[in-house]
This record gives C-alpha cells, sequence and structure tokens, in this order.
C-alpha cells in the first residue's frame, strides 16, 4: 500500500511541543504515529513559524523536532511557487471580506489547490482555513 502524503500546518507542531494546550497536545500525540508511517510534507513558511524564538529556548523540544526533520519520510517543501500568488491572495481576500486569512495559511491552500503536487491529508487545528479548498481538491483534513 502507497504511503499518504500529509501536509502539516504550523499549529500542529506547535501544539504537540506545548503539553500546557493539554487537548491539542493529546491530540498531536495522537497523529505523530501517523506521521511516522506515511510521507511528511513540511512547507518552508511552516517552519519559520514555528522554530522560532521559544522553541529555541526549550533545548530538549528543539533537538526532538531536529530529530524529526532528519527522518527519510520528511520531505521540506519550497514555497517558490506558490509565494507571489498567496501574497497577493492574501491581500484581495482580507481587503474584500471580514473573515482573515494568513500568509502561510495561503500558501498551504495554494498547495492544496496544485494539481501537480499530491497531497492526501492536511493536518491542522484550524480547520475553517482549509475547507474549501481541501473540498475542492479531495484532501482529508486530519484535526
Amino acid at each position: 500500500m502507497p504511503k499518504a502524503k500529509i501536509l502539516v500546518d504550523s499549529c500542529f507542531w506547535i501544539a504537540l511541543y506545548s503539553p500546557e494546550e493539554t487537548e491539542r497536545h493529546q491530540r498531536a500525540l495522537q497523529i505523530v504515529d501517523d506521521l511516522e508511517n506515511n510521507i511528511v510534507l513540511i512547507p518552508w513558511p511552516t517552519l519559520y513559524e514555528f522554530v522560532n524564538t521559544r522553541l529555541a529556548r526549550r533545548k530538549e523540544n528543539l533537538y526532538a523536532f531536529e530529530q524529526f526533520l532528519l527522518k527519510p519520510n520528511v520531505i521540506k517543501v519550497s514555497d517558490e511557487k506558490y509565494k507571489e500568488a498567496a501574497l497577493e491572495n492574501v491581500f484581495t481576500l482580507n481587503l474584500s471580506r471580514t473573515a482573515s486569512i494568513s500568509l502561510i495559511d495561503e500558501v498551504l491552500r495554494s498547495m492544496i489547490m496544485d494539481d501537480s503536487f499530491t497531497i492526501d491529508y492536511i493536518v491542522t487545528f484550524n480547520k475553517s482555513d482549509f475547507e474549501y479548498p481541501c473540498q475542492i481538491s479531495n484532501v482529508i483534513i486530519l484535526e
């Protein structure tokens, strides 16, 4: 059976390494097992968001995350193909409606909707930001 390709949002990593967020942390611990047995797609923008000063101060978490990134089933995905259009979309979407979306989430949404980039699942705790592109692209949301 082919391995699933799982796109991972920043909020998953934040929950996984933040035990003080009890409910989300517990769910992240359950999901991490699914990541071990599949192909994990980590967009570079999510790394910029997650690997921040707060993580850097927590040396054991930083080391654990570094070890995860070194696994052979983990692929860091460039945003080069998506970033310009995503930036333009963020301004258009946020200025024309009451909802708001971050640039990182718009890059992930663009990846999901890219027919040439296969994604089976996205791991996120911000389901509403991804429902529309996931529905169009038949990507399942794990939360």
